[in-house]
This record gives structure tokens, sequence and C-alpha cells, in this order.
């Protein structure tokens, strides 16, 4: 779950009422709301994109959800207030739109590799 301040928790909803949680883990991602977010479980990452106008990835493990605040990568993406991002697992692209109607396209495996 993306907040309001920047946050990424990791949640887990309870088996008898899906509107209690357990809060797993948390980090300091970005440093404005959070407008996008993917958790990708094969490799492990989360992308998220934020007001601050930032694309991150960020590495997470099963065990411990976080491992600290490593992130893999960081770049802005986009000149003005990001609106959506949609990532096709299959073709391994990431796509941003902003507040101009711009789409900034992301090649993840470029992303992760650098």
């Amino acid at each position: 779950v993306g907040n309001d301040s920047g946050h990424i928790q990791f949640i887990k909803p309870s088996s008898e009422n899906f509107l209690k949680f357990e809060v797993l883990g948390e980090v300091k991602a970005h440093s404005d709301r959070i407008e996008g977010l993917f958790i990708d479980e094969e490799k492990k990452v989360t992308y998220s994109i934020s007001n601050d106008r930032k694309f991150k990835v960020c590495s997470i493990d099963k065990k411990s959800i976080v491992i600290g605040t490593v992130f893999q990568s960081e770049f802005e993406v986009v000149q003005k207030k990001p609106t959506g991002m949609f990532v096709d697992l299959k073709l391994r692209i990431c796509y941003v739109s902003d507040s101009e109607g711009n789409i900034r396209v992301i090649d993840l495996n470029k992303v992760l590799a650098g």
C-alpha cells in the first residue's frame, strides 16, 4: 500500500475480516504522495511513482519484507504530476502517464540491469 507520506506499507489482510490487516514492514520510498505501486513477485521488487516525479525500484524479500531501503533504481520519470502507472510483466514494460497526457515507456529489463 502506498500512502500520502511517500511510505510503502506491506500488509497481510486478516483471513476473517479483510478490513483488518497486519503491517509486515514499511519503507520510506518517496518524498510525496505515491500515485502508483506494483509488486513484481518474480523479481522481488516494487515499482512506484510519486508526486515527487520519481520512479523507484525497491528490493523486497519475502522473509524480511524489506531489505533496508535498497533502491535498485531511481530517476525522474515525468516533468509534471504523474497520474497513472501500468506494468506489463509479459513485455517487461512500465507505462507512466502525467497530467499533460504524456506517456513515458520504461523498459524494466534495462532498469533492473542498470
